[in-house]
Parts: C-alpha cells; structure tokens; sequence
C-alpha cells in the first residue's frame, strides 16, 4: 500500500536540478529519529506519533509518496517540498477502531530530490481490545495565554479483576493529571482519569502523551493522547527558526517577522542558545508589523543546536517562544 503525494522532480521554473556531492545517507540524516513503540493503546483510543523531518540541506528536497505494510497505521505527510531549513511531520496514526492485537508497520518514505533514496520508519504497538478510553482522545480545543483547563476520561478494563494503573507520568509541568478507581469486580476495573493544563509555553497547537504505568508484567505503559491550541495575538514568522548548516565558527543572521491585528511594540528578546543575539528594533511606536534580526556564531562543536527564542510585547504577559534550531557540521564536512 502506499500514498502517492507528488513526483514531479524540478525547480519552480520547469528545470530539472542538478546537486552534485550529495553525501552518502543523506536521507536519513533528514530524520533524528526512526522508530518508536506505542506501547499498549485502549481499543479505539486516538493515538498518533510525529516522526520530524528536517531539511538540514542548501537544497530542495522532495518526498513523492510514503507506503506502508500494515492497514494498521496510517500515514500522514503534512508537506512534500522542504526548502532549506524547512521542518515538516510525518505522522503515524494507529487505525485502533479496526485492529487489535499485537501490531506493527513499516513507512518507507520515497525522495525524488535531489537524487533517489528511501527511508524505512518502524512502528509497533498492542492494540488491546480489554481496554477501553473515554472520551478517545483529550482535546481542550482552543486556550488563552495562561488559561487553565481541565478534562476528564474514564479507562475500562474487563476480564482482569487484578488489572490496575499504578503509576502516571505527565510530558512537561503544564500538564498535571490524577487517577481514582472507581469500579473494581471480577467483571471489570475502572478509572476515573483527570486532567489539569496550563496554558503555558510555546503558543500554536500541542500534542502530548500522558503515560500510564500498569502492573501488565508484558505492556505496562498505557499512552493518552492529550491535544489542543494556544491562542497567540501576535503571530511570529517562521514558527521555528533555522539558522541552517554551518561551519565552526561561521556567522548567520536571519530574520523574524511578527504580526497582530492592532498595534504592539516589543520590549524585550533573549535566547538560551549561546553565540545567539537577539536585536529588537529600536522603534518604540506601535505597529502592527515588526521585523527582527536574529544573530549567530556556529559554536567549534558539531552537531545539532536548538534553543528557544523569547520575545517579550505589550500584548499580555505571554512571552513568544519560539524553537531556534542550527546544524554544525564537522570540519572535514562541506
């Protein structure tokens, strides 16, 4: 099986593009991580996995399908054309209202640009039919800056009146949950799980996984899925910032743009990513446009560097965070 998204091999103009010296394994190096394990997922529970992909070339690259071996998983390719520095998500999405049982899917991604290459990711899970998550998934919809929120599901396991949920681990401090039992007979056991969220932290959509630890001796770690939005007034372009691929020591600037709907002024802009400097304009009047220059020196260490970016407006307490990601290559590199 596969899904064919695009095939076409040439630059905006009809040109087909020629990168010569594309090194050995280039495609895999799109990709920080290739596998992962749901782990045991609820029967009908939502459950997704974002594979990043990062174009860490000078170049275009292309993606023209992904196949799949297993109706089981579904994949979902958010964007086929990654210009420099471009980030996208490939998406797994277990088919959990079909499938049960021990599962497992293999995506081989196609790239066209510049040159030919397929990369193999691994999915595997334990769709177990026992047990049941209402609602399927926790979605808080949209959120103000600093909002708080609570939702509530219910886990339902039958025919395993030992079964129970000793532990819960939350993905950051954001988010905090709590367990009580509510049922317990040789029938079935249940839980009432509750789920508390600050609207803190980066702004635009989230995806989380709150993890539930079972004493199941094989699949004790049960994933829910925890998702929704943080509004933001002031819209910052691009979302993550990609200094791109440098040398040791190379400098690079590039710039931010921040929008609203009415007038804000800056006040302020740091980063946690050292040899970065932040220039704020020096403009104090409002304007519903800024622009921002953004400064860095490639540290002597090769490797993959990321940070978070903060800017500081008039429009609410909120700080913007924004990701800040660079990749340093080793000397003898080009």
């Amino acid at each position: 099986m596969f899904i064919c998204l695009c095939t076409q091999a040439a630059d905006a103009n009809g040109r087909d593009q020629d990168h010569r010296g594309v090194p050995p394994g280039w495609a895999d190096r799109l990709f920080e991580q290739k596998t992962y394990d749901f782990g045991r997922v609820p029967a009908k529970a939502h459950a997704e996995f974002d594979f990043p992909i990062t174009n860490i070339y000078p170049f275009e690259i292309e993606i023209s399908r992904v196949r799949y071996t297993c109706e089981c998983t579904e994949p979902i390719l958010h964007k086929t054309v990654l210009g420099p520095g471009e980030q996208t998500n490939l998406t797994a999405r277990l088919r959990t209202e079909r499938f049960q049982g021990r599962k497992g899917a293999t995506l081989t991604v196609t790239f066209v640009r510049p040159e030919f290459a397929e990369v193999q990711l691994h999915v595997t899970a334990y769709i177990d039919p026992a047990v049941s998550l209402e609602p399927a998934e926790l979605d808080f919809g949209t959120l103000q800056p600093g909002q708080k929120a609570s939702q509530e599901a219910h886990l339902t396991c039958t025919n395993r009146p030992d079964w129970r949920i000793e532990t819960l681990r939350s993905p950051n401090q954001r988010i905090s949950a709590s367990l009580t039992q509510i049922e317990r007979s040789g029938q079935q056991v249940r839980y009432r799980l509750q789920v508390h969220l600050e609207a803190a932290g980066p702004l635009g959509p989230f995806k989380e996984v709150l993890v539930l630890q079972t004493n199941d001796p094989q699949n004790a770690e049960i994933p829910v899925l925890v998702t929704g939005r943080v509004a933001t007034e002031v819209e910052v372009y691009p979302p993550v910032l990609w200094l791109g691929v440098l040398q040791p020591g190379q400098k690079t600037s590039k710039i931010l743009v921040l929008r609203a709907q009415r007038p804000f002024t800056l006040r302020s802009g740091t980063a946690d990513l050292p040899d970065l400097s932040v220039e704020t304009p020096k403009n104090t009047q409002a304007q519903t446009l800024w622009r921002v220059t953004v400064r860095y020196q490639a540290p002597s260490r090769p490797g993959k560097h990321q940070g978070i970016l903060r800017l500081q407006t008039d429009l609410g307490t909120q700080t913007l965070e924004i990701p800040v990601q660079a990749m340093v290559l080793a000397s003898e590199e080009k």
